[in-house]
């Protein structure tokens, strides 16, 4: 398994990739068309030994990642979600277990990752745990209510 920047040679199977529940994350889709015009959205997939996508999130070095932290080498985990064929396999664990070797390897300036959860989101917020992910004390209001902070040094 490897974690890839988003190119278009996964554009035909980006098309069908599926997100179950939509509730608490953004679309693969709409986050790629976004990454095309703004330098600081990357958009990144866990390909599987099969060269399937299973996993997408977006990396975001732009200032959204404020709301989250003071921190100026961070970056902002977002639209974090797993292709519907490939839920409870442990994909979206080891994508998180990858992310630290690739933000080193490819933006080593960066120092902390931060996301934010909604609070009714208990599957991730266990998932953010298990990879060792903090919940930080302080709180975010986002669009679909409250977000807990969570980070992660690198």
């Amino acid at each position: 398994m490897k974690l890839v920047e988003y190119n278009d040679a996964y554009k035909s199977q980006l098309k069908s990739y599926k997100v179950g529940d939509e509730t608490y994350t953004g679309l693969p889709q709409d986050a790629v068309i976004i990454s095309q015009k703004n330098k600081n959205y990357h958009s990144i997939l866990l390909i599987n030994d099969l060269n399937e996508i299973s996993t997408f999130f977006v990396l975001d070095y732009g200032e959204d990642k404020f709301k989250y932290t003071t921190a100026t080498k961070s970056v902002l985990l977002r639209s974090f979600s797993t292709n519907e064929a490939f839920l409870r396999r442990g994909y979206a664990l080891k994508t998180l277990q990858l992310l630290p070797n690739y933000i080193r390897n490819n933006y080593p300036a960066v120092k902390k990752i931060v996301l934010g959860v909604n609070e009714k989101n208990l599957a991730a917020q266990s998932l953010y745990e298990k990879a060792a992910f903090v919940k930080e004390s302080q709180t975010y209001i986002g669009k679909k209510g409250k977000q807990f902070i969570f980070s992660k040094e690198i």
